[in-house]
């Protein structure tokens, strides 16, 4: 994927964007001078599209992606639109971006793909877009081995949790950090425990 500029700048499109001034990002989208204009990253790497994902512009998100944006692009911490989007919960600006190519199983440098921002943050539609819809890996597990099913439990997100486990998340897997933690031993509520263990876990 392609990677944050090391240089980096401000653009009055990146601070509308982020201001929610959509009116005013799209005017200035009519000035935009290609796609070098459009994918102009901040000295994080943050491009216009990611802050309207971000901040859930679906109008000014779709503006940008019909003029050519890059959903590829990521910022320094490897998170991409897409990363943002679902983090946040704007299911159809990750809608926008997955039907224009966004990688559902990128990883970010965390190693966290956006189904586990999804599902860590409780956002069903998210996660139900990358899960079912778009046929994401549900068993990928971050750098710290921490699996989409983990942080839904972990959070007593019950509905990702199910949502998870209709799409074939394995709630046997552990994390390989010398504890082999599974979804069971993440479960907090005695809800979650009753959903895990109906799937097959023991405990």
């Amino acid at each position: 994927a392609a990677g944050a500029a090391e240089g980096g700048q401000i653009t009055a499109l990146m601070v509308a964007t982020r201001a929610r001034q959509f009116a005013a990002a799209e005017a200035l989208l009519e000035t935009a001078s290609g796609a070098a204009s459009l994918d102009a990253q901040s000295a994080e790497g943050c491009t216009a599209l990611q802050l309207a994902a971000e901040e859930g512009g679906a109008r000014i998100l779709a503006a940008l992606l019909a003029r050519g944006a890059s959903v590829a692009l990521v910022d320094a911490g490897g998170y991409s639109a897409l990363h943002r989007a679902c983090k946040m919960g704007h299911a159809p600006c990750a809608r926008l971006l997955v039907d224009r190519g966004a990688n559902v199983d990128a990883a970010a440098k965390s190693g966290r793909p956006a189904l586990s921002w999804a599902c860590r943050s409780g956002h069903l539609d998210c996660a139900r877009l990358l899960a079912v819809e778009k046929g994401a890996n549900v068993e990928a597990a971050d750098g710290r081995s921490f699996t989409a099913l983990m942080f839904a439990c972990a959070y007593d997100h019950i509905e990702v949790a199910r949502l998870l486990l209709g799409a074939g998340a394995d709630v046997h897997l552990g994390t390989y950090d010398g504890e082999n933690d599974t979804a069971m031993n993440f479960a907090k509520s005695d809800e979650m425990k009753q959903l895990v263990r109906g799937a097959g876990a023991g405990g």
